[in-house]
């Protein structure tokens, strides 16, 4: 028809989306239109836009005078359980076109993370120096399209990326937290702009810097960049004399938030400083090879498979919000009150499926109808009827044991030989605990008994902690401050306290031994300790290590 077509044969049209002929309009994924961020002419072929250009050349064929404006290519695709989006121009983009920008990597929550089902954001949002947004990516499992909405509205609306920070969204634990992902891209760049927080990339880490890693030491021996040195964030002030004075600092932390706290704390000490943006998790991505080398932990995703409906279950039983040992344990006791062939409908968080097969199949119950949902899955478990029942009525494993020598008061060790021993108490398992040494102490009675002791037997019993709510932890200890904030964390994440998995594990029939020179020692008397099933010396420990299953000694 003689029509002017673009490089690529695309059909060119104006603002009305008039071609060169003006009898005659186009739209669709046939044209190329105005380009409202580089100007200049792009094809844009999406369903959205596409629409939005035909009601346009409906209208001005019927005499309107509408325009359309152009296209920011806003676009979602699913990719198994990942959903993956974009706005705007990519970095690719801008360095083909020659465009100055700035850019910025954050991690934030979709939704509020002491909530079940916060799943993690991958985000990247680039930008001028004018403060114009110019694009956005977003990965991740669940938010991600309204976060890549809030953000094309916001550049339609020539919103600059710090008002990003003054947008106001809906706000509930399920769907969001307090300050939104976008809220925090906008915070973010608004600092990066005016100077607060100097940042650099992955792919732009000075050469000559000193390296600081202000994360946790035991986060820090997971994985860390090359030649970091270790710094946590608590103790960097107390530390400063340790970096070097003639060298720019780059700080990180996991995401970036320790790291820009870390940052601040250096400026005002006069240093000169740079936050990594994205923090160890975006350097990771930019470095596969780690992953490979065994320098860091990953995590696979499986996609969700169709999968049959589930058989109607007689009891429904939902463990989403509930923190390791937790789903087991209550599954567990659950199993333990049906009958042989008795059939329980579970609901539970995606990363309790590894431990539910597993579960399953040691304890002898069948695992059917799993349905893997958006965050959650949902199974049918089957009570086996050939498991033998213990005197206290607990479902367990013939000929199955485990061992564990409890050496320490610490109140985290001691949480973790209760989690291992309720863990293996569900998994259908004999379970024995010798208490020995200071871990005798986690048995001690509150309020004390009152007994007649000589002064070494009673400096014991002042310098030893008097039961298990009195714990400290090993490590931050912080006069019982680091174990009260302890406690308040695990809490929130429905973790079971210490006292109750000694409920639990004894309610299992995990067996709990008391050592008998421990106790000699500290001057302690059978009646001033709880739960002890049995006070013996080393040949008892032995005989049941013996037996067939694992030793665990902490």
């Amino acid at each position: 028809a003689g029509i002017a077509c673009g490089l690529r044969g695309h059909i060119i049209v104006d603002e009305h989306m008039r071609t060169s002929d003006l009898c005659i309009y186009a739209a669709g994924d046939v044209v190329e239109c105005v380009d409202p961020l580089l100007g200049g002419r792009a094809a844009v072929p999406l369903a959205g836009p596409a629409n939005k250009q035909g009601r346009i050349v409906a209208d001005n064929i019927a005499g309107g005078s509408c325009v359309y404006r152009g296209s920011f290519g806003t676009s979602v695709v699913k990719v198994g359980a990942l959903t993956a989006a974009t706005v705007g121009l990519t970095e690719a983009r801008l360095r083909a076109a020659n465009r100055k920008y700035r850019k910025i990597y954050l991690h934030p929550s979709s939704s509020a993370g002491y909530y079940p089902g916060a799943a993690r954001l991958d985000m990247k949002l680039c930008f001028d120096d004018a403060g114009t947004i110019l694009g956005a990516q977003i990965v991740g499992r669940k938010g991600v399209d309204k976060r890549i909405d809030d953000i094309a509205g916001a550049m339609r609306s020539g919103l600059t990326a710090p008002e990003l920070g003054e947008l106001e969204l809906a706000y509930a634990p399920p769907y969001s937290s307090a300050k939104d992902p976008v809220n925090f891209a906008g915070f973010i760049a608004g600092n990066v702009l005016s100077g607060r927080s100097n940042i650099v990339t992955p792919d732009s880490l000075p050469e000559d810097a000193q390296i600081v890693d202000v994360r946790e030491k035991a986060e820090f021996e997971l994985g860390a960049l090359p030649g970091a040195v270790n710094v946590p964030l608590g103790e960097l002030r107390d530390r400063l004399s340790e970096l070097d004075n003639d060298r720019p600092i780059v700080v990180y932390c996991q995401v970036g938030l320790r790291g820009y706290l870390a940052e601040r704390i250096l400026k005002q000490h006069g240093r000169t400083v740079f936050n990594l943006s994205g923090g160890y998790l975006t350097w990771r991505m930019f470095h596969p090879a780690a992953e490979l080398d065994g320098k860091c932990s990953t995590q696979s995703v499986v996609s969700s498979q169709p999968a049959a409906p589930a058989a109607p279950a007689a009891e429904t039983l939902d463990l989403r919000a509930l923190a390791c040992p937790g789903p087991v344990m209550r599954l567990k006791t659950a199993m333990d009150k049906s009958a042989g062939g008795a059939r329980l409908h579970l609901l539970a968080a995606t990363t309790f499926e590894g431990d539910l097969r597993r579960w399953a199949s040691s304890s002898g119950n069948t695992l059917e109808n799993l349905v893997r949902k958006e965050d959650w899955i949902e199974a049918d478990v089957v009570r086996g009827t050939g498991n033998a029942v213990s005197a206290a009525g607990v479902c367990v494993s013939e000929g199955k044991t485990a061992s564990i020598v409890l050496f320490s008061n610490d109140f985290d060790k001691a949480m973790a030989a209760l989690i291992l021993a309720n863990g293996f108490a569900a998994a259908g398992m004999k379970v024995g605990i010798f208490f020995t040494f200071w871990g005798v102490s986690v048995l001690r009675k509150k309020p004390e008994v009152c007994r007649r002791k000589d002064l070494l037997s009673r400096m014991f019993g002042w310098m030893l902690p008097r039961g298990p709510e009195k714990l400290a932890l090993s490590k931050m200890n912080f006069a019982g401050m680091g174990a009260a904030m302890m406690k308040q964390v695990m809490a929130s994440k429905h973790v079971a306290t210490l006292p109750e998995l000694i409920r639990s594990a004894k309610a299992s029939g995990v067996k709990f031994i008391a050592c008998e020179m421990a106790m000699e020692v500290m001057g302690l008397a059978p009646e001033e300790l709880d739960n002890v099933d049995e006070i013996a010396g080393v040949a008892s420990f032995v005989e049941l290590a013996q037996k067939q299953g694992p030793t665990i000694f902490v």
